[in-house]
């Protein structure tokens, strides 16, 4: 990782720091938070951006894709997008996409952890990351599906999901009734999957 700045300045008001923080800090000076990213000292703004670059390096969506969309959206709100609704955006490319179920699949899942974030119900994104994974099966032939729990050793998974571990469901069962993540009680959302049952 790079050294943190010399000469460090608040990326708010540009007023000289005494000391570089190491790690999220308030400026003494005008009482903006300051985040620390690859060395550099940036905005709560541009620390969130770079978080989520690095979630959708997974789409190849770059900052300067990340540019232009919010670029676009703010022109459409007639004001700064926010750096959720130009990522909500972005996913919403990833499923209209549709290059592949896994693309899509995780776009769902980020969506679902977006959702979260925001304070809404993650469960609905989850579902369609499910679906999309069970018709990938059904797409491979595959008829009859078991629940694979995340997490199982380390208590990742709620107790909902728990029981339904190793059990087995007709695909056709699993794609009409999705028992996970139905029953899931995970509230930033479900992360079990299906898989071919032997």
């Amino acid at each position: 990782m790079n050294a943190v700045q010399e000469n460090p300045k608040c990326p708010y008001c540009q007023g000289e720091l005494d000391i570089a923080p190491k790690r999220k800090k308030k400026c003494p000076l005008c009482g903006g938070f300051i985040f620390v990213r690859n060395g550099q000292l940036v905005t709560e703004d541009d620390a969130n951006i770079e978080d989520w670059l690095v979630r959708l390096a997974l789409f190849n969506i770059t900052k300067a894709d990340f540019d232009s969309n919010r670029q676009n959206l703010s022109k459409q709100f007639g004001s700064l997008a926010s750096v959720n609704d130009t990522v909500w955006r972005l996913l919403n490319e990833q499923v209209m996409k549709r290059r592949s179920f896994h693309d899509i699949q995780m776009a769902y899942y980020e969506m679902a952890r977006l959702a979260s974030i925001e304070g809404k119900d993650p469960k609905p994104f989850c579902a369609e990351a499910l679906i999309t994974q069970l018709t990938e099966l059904k797409s491979q032939g595959v008829r009859t599906v078991k629940v694979v729990g995340y997490g199982m050793r380390s208590d990742s998974s709620c107790k909902k999901c728990k029981s339904l571990h190793g059990k087995r469901f007709d695909i056709e069962i699993a794609l009409r009734e999705l028992p996970i993540p139905t029953v899931c009680e995970d509230e930033v959302g479900c992360k079990c999957s299906y898989v071919k049952a032997d």
